[in-house]
């Protein structure tokens, strides 16, 4: 759904009500600079995490994590192939997160549009 509402306007100045983006990323450079050449240009409110311990850490709004809230969707971004295949197992998989992917920044805010 969060894509949905991305692609629901042409006008990607305007973020949806309530939208924002968890971005984890355990590179300390990549932390600092991704975010100037994606959230930033899109004006996207987010936060970020060091990994995913932190990220779910993060997340957890109640000690039951079976409940994602309605039209949560997560887009995992990853260019290493590996990690793209492995991660969402011991991640979005166990907590029952429905995620698209995308191999970089760029081809997810294609995604968006």
């Amino acid at each position: 759904e969060a894509l949905d509402m991305c692609k629901s306007t042409d006008d990607m100045s305007e973020v949806p009500e309530g939208f924002r983006a968890l971005y984890v990323e355990d590179d300390m450079f990549l932390q600092l600079t991704m975010p100037l050449t994606t959230f930033d240009i899109v004006s996207v409110p987010y936060d970020k995490a060091g990994d995913g311990q932190e990220a779910l850490d993060m997340c957890k709004s109640t000690d039951d994590m079976s409940e994602v809230p309605e039209g949560f969707r997560a887009l995992y971004v990853e260019d290493d192939m590996f990690l793209q295949l492995t991660m969402p197992l011991t991640t979005f998989d166990i907590v029952s997160v429905p995620y698209d992917k995308a191999g970089d920044g760029q081809e997810a805010l294609d995604m968006c549009k």
